[in-house]
């Protein structure tokens, strides 16, 4: 009996580990299988570029954001769909962006679809919103498809169905370049106060904010890559391909019709949201000479102020933004008091990113991967031109130097 008994437990615990190398496979064997009773299409309400418009804390922009790796989203997405009213078990939805063939270059730049999978809403029927995080600049075709675990049980979108947008461009950065004379705000008066990005004049109220040119320094996706000496020629981010009339160019990437950035806004708003002061400062072409950064003066009273600069194009003085917006809140004048840099700071803060740079550091591998790395930087983030630089004397002998690691630096953020 006692061996009739264990004959019985083996074949009960043969069929028992049968039933789960199905139960096991079933899944595998059905990834990327199609329901033969499908769904309809997802309607899909809207596809909006976010405006993703975030606040740099004032003591973090002190140091050009510490050199964190990917800190601030950028090209962003906001997709909005409805769940199919149906009580057909669906267990997630999977969002396809797929880059635009055209306008634009940023798919020959390298721009891939992404693919990101939401959970069905617990509301059946309900609408569903989610943000994406793509690169920016670049026109993207959205489709939504439902799923049953790893089978697609939904319909694709028709054509006519289909939706699209561009997201926007980064913001740019706030502060002042490398060079010496220029990243110093108090050697010549007392009455000058303030850090390398604001500037405090007590004596008249006037106060100067100050960004960086990403021609020189970034955000690299704001920049065209140059081919060749034909305007035809340049390669960019689709959002750069703007015509005067808001369309994205298909034929010429870069006619002559208007393209690109043409224009910086800076916006100063009190501590209730009104906007105080509001100003148009057009884009410059600047030489190896100059200092290649932007600056605009405003007069302001005491309080707590944001302020903010994006890019865009002004058509009969009409601005259209282009690109998020860069901003910091700061307290006039208690601010000035605590974040005032004199000429040792300033100092030991450049040498500092010249250094982490000039190391073979990984948080730096965001911005050597990144596709709009036209430098071509190399990964142990010397490139072509970009000593090993480890001393004062020589962080102010190679001003070029210096500017290159403070690309890769800021440009780490974004990418």
């Amino acid at each position: 009996m006692k061996g009739m008994r264990s004959l019985f437990r083996l074949g009960a615990l043969a069929m028992i580990t049968a039933l789960l190398v199905v139960a096991l496979t079933v899944p595998t064997a059905a990834a990327d299988e199609v329901c033969d009773d499908m769904l309809p299409a997802v309607e899909i309400k809207s596809v909006t570029p976010v405006e993703s418009a975030f606040t740099w804390k004032a003591d973090d922009l002190l140091s050009y954001g510490s050199g964190a790796t990917s800190v601030y989203p950028t090209g962003q997405l906001e997709i909005r769909f409805k769940d199919v009213n149906t009580t057909s078990k669906i267990t997630h939805y999977t969002v396809f962006a797929t880059p635009s063939d055209e306008p634009g270059t940023s798919k020959e730049l390298g721009a891939k679809e992404k693919v990101f999978k939401v959970d069905r809403p617990r509301q059946m029927g309900s609408e569903v919103t989610v943000t994406l995080d793509l690169e920016p600049g670049t026109d993207y075709q959205v489709d939504v498809i439902a799923y049953y675990y790893s089978v697609r049980i939904s319909q694709e979108q028709k054509e006519q169905d289909k939706l699209s947008a561009t997201t926007f461009l980064s913001p740019p950065f706030l502060g002042a370049g490398v060079l010496e004379e220029y990243m110093l705000v108090t050697n010549q008066s007392p009455a000058d106060r303030g850090v390398h990005y604001l500037v405090y004049k007590a004596d008249q109220n006037n106060h100067t904010l100050r960004w960086l040119d990403p021609q020189t320094y970034g955000p690299f996706d704001h920049k065209w890559k140059k081919q060749g000496d034909k305007v035809g020629d340049w390669e960019g981010p689709d959002l750069l391909c703007i015509n005067t009339d808001g369309d994205l160019e298909e034929d010429d990437c870069a006619d002559d019709d208007g393209v690109g950035i043409t224009h910086y806004r800076v916006t100063v708003t009190d501590g209730n949201g009104i906007d105080e002061y509001t100003n148009m400062v057009k884009m410059e072409n600047f030489s190896d000479k100059d200092e290649a950064t932007y600056s605009h003066t405003f007069p302001l009273a005491d309080g707590t102020y944001t302020f903010s600069v994006d890019a865009g194009y002004v058509v009969d003085g009409k601005f259209y933004p282009l690109s998020d917006k860069g901003q910091v809140v700061f307290d006039i004048p208690d601010d000035y008091r605590r974040y005032n840099q004199d000429q040792d700071e300033i100092e030991k803060l450049l040498s500092e990113i010249v250094n982490d740079v000039g190391e073979e550091d990984e948080d730096f591998e965001a911005f050597y991967d990144s596709i709009w790395n036209y430098e071509d930087l190399d990964d142990s983030g010397k490139g072509d031109d970009v000593a090993d630089i480890t001393t004062k004397d020589d962080v102010w002998g190679k001003k070029e130097n210096t500017q290159k690691a403070l690309q890769v630096y800021l440009n780490n953020l974004y990418n």
